[in-house]
């Protein structure tokens, strides 16, 4: 029976170590998670196993002193992001997809992953009272929930996607996927993408790359972004609202849709939606290319 991805998602945190199997956008993490699959077919994994992984990624990536961490069980008094700033501790859920996704984005992008708690932090003294996030804490939240990064080294297809060209984009763009490559990075995203369905959108920036990029190992890729991802989220450049992240109905991406190689496809503009005046009209600044 061919899924039709129209039911929002709805399932109960029941462990799959085959998860990534129905879905390509898993692509980055299942290279990762591919070498530990085989130790995990009966139960999830553990605090353990997640301080664990973090420590051998930690010794290929190189990271600053500052940005060594551990995982520990979440419990009432946690506070996530003031945890992780003042203690290096990430508190997690066990038996649970939306944090076993958001370690596993700590593992894979720990730099990314502390430049947005650190920003966050800087921005709580800008905080007005009663106010509960700033506009760029908002951005910063999309960013780590649903966020995703287009890496191309042809900037005509980034201004595809500003445009909401999407039949452009997905359907006549020749060669798409030698040109371009989408990254899910939201463990949200991540979450979702158990039970794909028509409406899911990601929230993108565009990282410009050079033709070798689509030459390298998963690893040497994810290294590249999350060190270039971390350093714009630190920099002055760092826009201050979530309207700088792009939409992206990512079910068009190839073959991440059993159907989105027919060109009615893109006609459903409920999901693959027109740019609106509104949107025309504001100027996004501040993203990387």
């Amino acid at each position: 029976m061919i899924p039709t991805y129209n039911a929002p998602i709805d399932k109960k945190d029941i462990w799959n170590p085959l998860f990534y199997k129905d879905f390509l956008g898993y692509e980055s993490i299942a290279t990762w998670w591919n070498q530990y699959e085989h130790q995990f077919q009966e139960r999830w994994p553990v605090v353990d196993d997640y301080n664990a992984w973090f420590q051998q990624a930690a010794q290929l990536n190189t990271l600053p002193t500052d940005a060594h961490f551990s995982f520990i069980l979440q419990t009432e008094q946690s506070c996530y992001e003031q945890d992780i700033f003042k203690y290096r501790t990430i508190p997690s859920r066990m038996q649970n997809w939306h944090d076993f996704f958001n370690n596993i984005t700590w593992i894979l992008y720990p730099k990314t992953k502390w430049a947005i708690i650190q920003r966050t932090h800087q921005e709580s003294t800008n905080k007005k009272p009663g106010v509960v996030r700033t506009m760029r804490q908002n951005l910063l939240a999309h960013f780590d929930e649903c966020g995703m990064i287009l890496c191309s080294h042809n900037p005509a297809l980034f201004e595809d996607v500003k445009a909401h060209a999407w039949k452009k984009f997905f359907f006549e763009t020749t060669g798409l996927i030698k040109q371009a490559w989408p990254l899910i990075f939201g463990h949200g995203l991540f979450e979702k993408a158990q039970k794909p369905y028509i409406g899911m959108t990601g929230k993108t920036i565009f990282l410009k790359v050079e033709k070798e990029f689509f030459d390298w190992s998963m690893n040497e890729r994810l290294q590249f972004i999350d060190t270039h991802i971390a350093q714009w989220i630190l920099s002055d450049d760092f826009p201050n609202e979530p309207k700088a992240l792009y939409p992206f109905p990512m079910l068009g991406w190839p073959k991440w849709h059993l159907q989105n190689d027919q060109m009615g496809f893109y006609e459903n503009e409920h999901y693959f939606r027109p740019l609106s005046t509104n949107s025309a009209s504001v100027e996004k600044t501040g993203l990387l290319k």
